[in-house]
């Protein structure tokens, strides 16, 4: 509380935003990007490690133009270090596209332990964990383990190797939501040719909710998922068949078809309804290019 004397009359200015309690104020900062949540530290001791409890972290490259690609990262994994709150809920680092690489396995190991949602946006390689020089990986386990994590977001993220998008997912042994959207599993070769669609195997068993978008690579999921509620496809058209024979127990299913595939899928919904006794609701969005099929006739197919 601070006073002034304006003509002949003191008047008083009261800090009533510093008076607001802790949970209220570390509420209002996570809604700032991690920079300007730290710069609130300086204003007096109550602020000082407020910051450091956020329960919602958000790492914007853009937020800080003074800084090098390979300076932000490293301030990503300094200030991840200073973190004290027992549960981070959500983290998001949002780089530019000519940035430096991203090696997850670098983060301090508590973001391993405390971790449950992970919203990665505009990384221009991503790297999980780095194989020793001049080895390849094996077939053990990753290196670390996301053991709470929940939830991952990806958005125009580009894998150095498809291997490590594998690993990723092998690393994060409770996912129940999956959201991937323009993700490049495998650098390209040349600017001309598209990279080589190669399989990639993962096994997402505790999985609810599942959105898939521009993918490269062939996903194979190797274990059912018993308990997925919702699931989204925007994929090319080789994949959409491999997908419905996993999603047997989904609740709400959209894809988005080319013209050309939806009879086959309606043939093969129609075989799912009549074999799948725990199937409960199917909710179908057929969104179909160049092509547009009369409502009457889908809601008689499954007659």
């Amino acid at each position: 509380m601070s006073a002034v004397k304006l003509g002949t009359e003191d008047v008083t200015f009261s800090d009533m935003i510093s008076n607001l309690p802790d949970d209220l104020l570390i509420r209002i900062l996570s809604l700032l990007p991690i920079s300007e949540a730290m710069n609130t530290s300086l204003l007096s001791k109550r602020w000082e490690s407020l910051w450091k409890m956020m329960p919602v972290l958000k790492y914007v490259e853009k937020s800080c133009p003074t800084m090098t690609s390979q300076g932000f990262v490293e301030f990503c994994r300094r200030s991840l270090q200073l973190h004290e709150a027992p549960v981070l809920k959500t983290l998001t680092i949002k780089l530019q596209l000519q940035s430096v690489p991203l090696i997850l396995s670098s983060l301090p190991e508590t973001v391993f332990q405390k971790l449950v949602v992970l919203k990665l946006y505009m990384i221009r390689y991503l790297v999980f964990d780095d194989p020793p020089p001049g080895r390849y990986f094996s077939d053990g386990k990753p290196s670390v383990c996301f053991r709470s994590l929940k939830g991952l977001h990806l958005r125009s993220v580009s894998f150095c190797d498809e291997q490590y998008f594998c690993r990723l997912i092998s690393a994060c042994p409770l996912l129940e939501d999956v959201f991937f959207d323009t993700v490049r599993t495998c650098a390209p070769k040349t600017i001309f040719l598209p990279p080589p669609q190669k399989i990639l195997e993962i096994s997402t068993p505790c999985l609810k909710y599942l959105k898939i978008k521009n993918i490269t690579g062939r996903l194979i999921f190797t274990k059912d998922m018993p308990n997925l509620v919702a699931a989204t496809l925007e994929v090319d058209p080789s994949q959409t068949s491999d997908f419905l024979r996993i999603l047997t127990s989904v609740e709400f299913l959209s894809i988005h078809l080319y013209a050309n595939e939806v009879i086959l899928v309606l043939f093969y919904l129609k075989k799912l309804l009549l074999f799948s006794l725990f199937f409960v609701t199917l909710v179908m969005f057929l969104t179909c290019r160049f092509c547009f099929l009369p409502i009457k006739f889908l809601s008689g197919f499954f007659v």
